[in-house]
């Protein structure tokens, strides 16, 4: 599990005991998804230059 997963699991929690509003809820998971869809490239190109499948 990468770190930008425990991030948004610890959000939800952060969420359900309703210490973070929806706003800042809704734009946290926004950047952690974005971020999260950047590490899956990163790790797919470093995959693919160093001979993977």
């Amino acid at each position: 599990m990468w770190d930008i997963e425990v991030m948004a699991l610890e959000l939800d929690h952060l969420r359900q005991a309703k210490v973070v509003d929806e706003p800042t809820f809704v734009q946290a998971k926004l950047v952690l998804t974005h971020e999260h869809r950047i590490e899956e490239q990163r790790a797919k190109d470093q995959h693919q230059s160093i001979g993977g499948i």
